[in-house]
Parts: C-alpha cells; sequence; structure tokens
C-alpha cells in the first residue's frame, strides 16, 4: 500500500453587481481554480477462456502513478434593466494528466513472463460560451428567450509509450524486448471538437375560463465539427542482439536509433487512423401548459428534430474512403399530466420519445488499444440511432417544507439500443469491442424517495434532531435486451437476451444532513449500485460484470471569524472497497466466489480533505 502526496485545490471567485442610474444594473462574476492530485494504486487483471475449464490466458499485476493538473476559470457578466436582461457566460478548463503504468505477470498464450512500462501523456482544453438574452415585449406579456452557443474541445496525446519485455515463464534469462504486434510502440493523436449553435424560443400567456394558460414555440440549431488524426510508429529488430535486453529507460536513447541498432517503423498504421466529421441537428417545438381547472394541470407538445451526419474516412486494410452520410428526421411527443387533489399531494403521469444518437467515435472505423482493458475498441459505420419510448406515473406528497415522499413506476422500450460488445474474431490477446446495436430492449423498474426532518422524534421543535434531515432515494429497475439469433458478424450466439449493458438492477442512495444554529453543519452520504454488465462478451469470452461497492463519504465544516470563514474537512471512500469486474459464469445476478473469476481488481483509496473558505465583503461600509 502507497500514500500519494496531499491534494491540493485553490479557488477564488468574484462577485459583484453594480447600479446605475434609470433601472440599469451589471452583475459579473469571475473565478478561477486550481486542482493538483498524485493517485497511487496496485491493480490486478486476469482473463479466461469461457467455460467451466476454461484456460487461464493472462495475470497480470499493475502498478498505476496518475499526477493530474487542472486549471479552470469562468467569467460571466449580466445586464439587467426593467423587464429586460442580456448575459454572456465563460468558461474554460485545462487538464494535464501524466501517467505511469508498470505491469508483471505472465501470458500462457505467449508462454511469457511478462514486464510492461508505459506512460501514457493526456492535455485537455474546454472552451464554452453563451450569448444569452430574456424579454418581456409589451405585447401581451409575451416573452422572448434566445441563446447563441460556442463550444471548442481539444484533446492530445502527444506520446503515448508502450514497452513490453518477455522471457519463458519461470526460465532464469533476462527479459527481452517485444517487437511483435502492438507491444511495443510510441502513439500520437490530436482531436478538436467545434460546436456552435444558437435557440430561440417565444412564451405566450392567455387565459382560457378561470384559468391561466401558456403557449411556447421555438426552434434550434446546432452544427459540430470534428477533426482527429493519429500516428503510431513501432521499432524493427536490431542486428545489434545486445540491445534487445537494455532497460527501458536506455533501450531506445538517440544513440540505439542506428542502422544496425533500432529502426522506426510504420506498419503498426492504418488508413482509418484519421476521420472528420460534420452533424447538424435542427429542430422546431411547440408546448402548451394547460391548467384545466383547481386539480388537474396538462403540459403537453411536441418536437421535431432533422439531423443530418457525415463522416469521412478509411476502410481497413486499402486507401478506399469510408464515408458515412445519414439523416434522419423524428417527431417527439410529450405528455405529462398532474392531479393535485390538495396542496400536498400530486399525481403525475408522463409519456415521451426520445432518440439516442451515435457520436463520432461511436461510427468511426478507427480502433485504439487500451492496455488497461487489454483490448482495442472500435465504431461501426452502419451504427443506428436508438429509439426510446419513455413512461412514468408517480405520487408525491408533501408532509412539511422541506420534506417528501414520492413512489413511482416506469418503463421504458428501446428500438436499436447502442451497446458496446466483443466482436467475434476477438482473440485473447487480440480482444476488440466495437459499438453494435442490439435489436430492442426493455426496462421497467420502481422508485422510491424521501426526506424526513428528524424532530418528531422528541417532539421538540428546537432540539437538535429538528436541525437533522434523514433522505435517500432507491429503485429497483429489471432490463432485458433482445437479441435475436445472431450478433452482427452473424455468429449464433448462446442466449437470446440478457441485461442491458450499463443498467444496474438497483440503486441506492441515502444521507443525514446536520445544520446547526452556530455554523457547524455535517453530512453522511451512502451510495451503493447493483451489479452491472460493464462489457459484452461473445461465444468465446464471457460477459463482464462490474461488482457492487458501499460507498461512503462524510462532511463536517464550521463557520469561523465571524462567518467569514469556513473550516471544511471531507473523508470520501471510508471503506475503501475493492472495484472488480469479474466474468459471470452461472446463471446467478450476482457474484460467486465459487464459480466466477474476476477480470480486474484494484482499490481506488480513501481520500482526506481540509479546506477553509474565505468570503472578503469588498463592499461599501
Amino acid at each position: 500500500n502507497s500514500t500519494a502526496l496531499p491534494i491540493q485545490q485553490y479557488n477564488l471567485t468574484w462577485a459583484n453587481v453594480k447600479k446605475f442610474g434609470k433601472g440599469h444594473t451589471i452583475g459579473s462574476v469571475l473565478g478561477v481554480t486550481y486542482r493538483q492530485s498524485k493517485l497511487m494504486f496496485d491493480a490486478s487483471k486476469s482473463l479466461y477462456e469461457k467455460g467451466d475449464n476454461g484456460q487461464l490466458f493472462f495475470d497480470y499485476n499493475d502498478r498505476q502513478n496518475k499526477y493530474a493538473v487542472n486549471v479552470g476559470a469562468i467569467a460571466n457578466i449580466a445586464w439587467t434593466y426593467k423587464k429586460h436582461k442580456i448575459a454572456f457566460k465563460n468558461l474554460f478548463n485545462q487538464l494535464l494528466e501524466d501517467n505511469y503504468y508498470t505491469r508483471n505477470g505472465i501470458n500462457t498464450e505467449n508462454l511469457q513472463d511478462v514486464l510492461l512500462r508505459s506512460s501514457v501523456l493526456n492535455q485537455r482544453s474546454l472552451y464554452s460560451g453563451q450569448l444569452e438574452g430574456t424579454h418581456e415585449l409589451p405585447i401581451k406579456r409575451i416573452k422572448l428567450n434566445w441563446n447563441l452557443n460556442l463550444s471548442i474541445n481539444d484533446k492530445s496525446q502527444p506520446d503515448l509509450r508502450v514497452q513490453t519485455y518477455g522471457k519463458t515463464i519461470g526460465a532464469n534469462e533476462p527479459y527481452r524486448i517485444n517487437l511483435r504486434g502492438n507491444n511495443t510502440n510510441r502513439f500520437f493523436s490530436e482531436l478538436n471538437d467545434k460546436s456552435f449553435g444558437y435557440n430561440a424560443s417565444l412564451t405566450m400567456p392567455f387565459e382560457l375560463g378561470a384559468f391561466r394558460q401558456s403557449l411556447k414555440i421555438g426552434g434550434s440549431a446546432t452544427v459540430r465539427l470534428r477533426d482527429f488524426s493519429a500516428y503510431i510508429f513501432g521499432y524493427a529488430e536490431p542486428s545489434d542482439a545486445s540491445l534487445i535486453t537494455l532497460p527501458y529507460d536506455q533501450i531506445f536513447a538517440p544513440e540505439n536509433i542506428r542502422e544496425g541498432g533500432f529502426q522506426m517503423i510504420t506498419d503498426l498504421q492504418n488508413p482509418q487512423d484519421k476521420y472528420y466529421g460534420v452533424s447538424a441537428l435542427s429542430a422546431g417545438y411547440i408546448m402548451l401548459d394547460n391548467k384545466i381547472n383547481e386539480k388537474f394541470r396538462l403540459v403537453w407538445g411536441g418536437r421535431l428534430e432533422y439531423f443530418e451526419q457525415f463522416l469521412k474516412s478509411n476502410i481497413q486494410g486499402t486507401d478506399k474512403a469510408q464515408i458515412v452520410n445519414t439523416d434522419k428526421m423524428d417527431f417527439l411527443p410529450s405528455l405529462n399530466l398532474t392531479f393535485s387533489p390538495n396542496n400536498k399531494t400530486n399525481i403525475r403521469l408522463a409519456g415521451s420519445r426520445t432518440v439516442a444518437r451515435p457520436e463520432f467515435r461511436e461510427i468511426a472505423p478507427f480502433a485504439f488499444f487500451d492496455f488497461e482493458q487489454i483490448a482495442s475498441t472500435a465504431g461501426s459505420p452502419d451504427l443506428k440511432r436508438s429509439s426510446i419510448l419513455n413512461a412514468d406515473i408517480r405520487y408525491e406528497y408533501y408532509p412539511k417544507a422541506g420534506e417528501v415522499l414520492s413512489l413511482g413506476a416506469f418503463y421504458k422500450n428501446f428500438t436499436d439500443p447502442i451497446e458496446l460488445r466483443l466482436n467475434s474474431a476477438s482473440v485473447a490477446t487480440r480482444r476488440q469491442y466495437e459499438f453494435q446495436n442490439a435489436a430492442d430492449a426493455n426496462l421497467f423498474g420502481i422508485e422510491a424517495e424521501f426526506r424526513k426532518n428528524l424532530g418528531f422524534i422528541n417532539g421538540s421543535e428546537n432540539s437538535w434532531l429538528s436541525r437533522v434531515y434523514f433522505n435517500g432515494n432507491a429503485s429497483v429497475i429489471f432490463s432485458e435486451v433482445n437479441l435475436g439469433n445472431v450478433d452482427a458478424s452473424g455468429q449464433k450466439l448462446p442466449s437470446t437476451s440478457r441485461p442491458l449493458q450499463g443498467q444496474s438492477p438497483y440503486l441506492v442512495n441515502a444521507g443525514f444532513q446536520y445544520d446547526g444554529k452556530k455554523g457547524t453543519s455535517a453530512s453522511v452520504l451512502y451510495n451503493r449500485i447493483g451489479e452491472r454488465l460493464a462489457l459484452v462478451g461473445n461465444s468465446d469470452f464471457g460477459d463482464i460484470y462490474e461488482k457492487p461497492r458501499n460507498l461512503v463519504d462524510i462532511q463536517v465544516s464550521q463557520k469561523v471569524m465571524k462567518n467569514k470563514g469556513e473550516l471544511r474537512l471531507t473523508v470520501s471512500d471510508i471503506f475503501n472497497q475493492a472495484f472488480a469486474t469479474y466474468e459471470n459464469r452461472d446463471t446467478k445476478k450476482a457474484f460467486s466466489a465459487t464459480s466466477d473469476r474476476y477480470f480486474s481488481r484494484f482499490t481506488p483509496g480513501t481520500t482526506i480533505t481540509i479546506g477553509f473558505n474565505y468570503n472578503f465583503d469588498l463592499g461599501k461600509k
């Protein structure tokens, strides 16, 4: 076990409101944040062939060191005058991640002891800007809302290095660099993503009988541009055999990149390692908010969306262009009916249709090898968008201010749900996951939510229990994917249904919050998510499930210095239970130590944070 250096985080925020003559007001918020963290943990990874007597393919132990620096800034300014408001909002974030991995273990497929070293440098920057306005027009109190937006997202991996050594299992011999395939390489990538658009709406109030109604109409458009390119090279076997046993920090020194030494080669480069994409979404909608009588309210409407998506890459193994050009129009209705028998109770009934469209990454044929998962992930140009029908009913009861009790049930029907599955051509050391459509899926569940003040325990509104709230929510969810008889590659499937990928069968959240009279506050939060299907297997490799873990966080804070300062202590993930995934090898819906096999395990660690905030009042006395 190791302890990393303390996490450092600093925040500075400035806010101001200034009034001018004739009702003009300008408000502004400026802020900067800085965070530096270093995480260290050990992990294990194992993979077996499917079946009770399945062969062990590899068994690895990893040590991971992750260093990250994050710098952020916000700059918002707003002008108001009578019934008009215009705001300009800006958000910027810059992230640098420097990760270092070591791996050792055995690979029985290659009959080798393995030693791997890798360094991964990630750089990301995000800018989001919005210019928006709200205006109440003099004509029948019509309200106009509009928004112009721009987002720029850049990501680069300037030098991802992987070096893999091997030797005969158990042999008394030096480790030798493995230059075959992608065992040893350097990878560079650059991604630029930009989106810009607008939305506008008019809200028109009117009366029908004795009740106020409203009609809202609007439209929006968003254009997104993405450009991605990657470059990868490996090394040819040197004629100087003494070089292949050099340690990882010396082997590719400049003096060894020479004739007779290592030569850089581009055999690992693929034509589909770059793509360019454009998408455009145009939409118009209408919504009516109808107060039918004192007890019934109906909010209903529809949205018409037209979506175009274009992507250009290359067909695998050729120089021929791979073109994806799709367009689709969808009508998305929605309805929400509320029955309020009294001022403490609501019964809600809702229905809608939504869509989930594939991202560029999900349709691009580019395959990226992730040595953490020891598998590659590729997009599928034939991927279709998913259509989802939603329905739910909910009972809400508000006994007192700040308290709630809610019970509900919901249902979803998916057509062509998108999932990440292992393709049929995968082998142990060259597994590839692809985004694919299932035929359809169904999901239904029940949920409950509550928030209760504990002052009722001793019947006093002045006791400390009256300042404690107990809250929680829980869901039980049943999901089933209809696979048909074959997968996307035409291979016969062992079963025709299973749970939806990524969907937990249950969710539990609970917590206590205390807010004392003398500036003391405390909270205890609990979270647990049930076993969920993380990675879909095939006929040779089983499905990988994520094992549940109990997550508990505690926070205590105290106001000081005449309430201008605040001391805060936070302890995150107190129990530090292992994060684990496993191959589910039986029909049980929970981990079985006697039959299931772990795929990966690591303990993320407990984080203890001590913070101090101070509010500088710079206003005039």
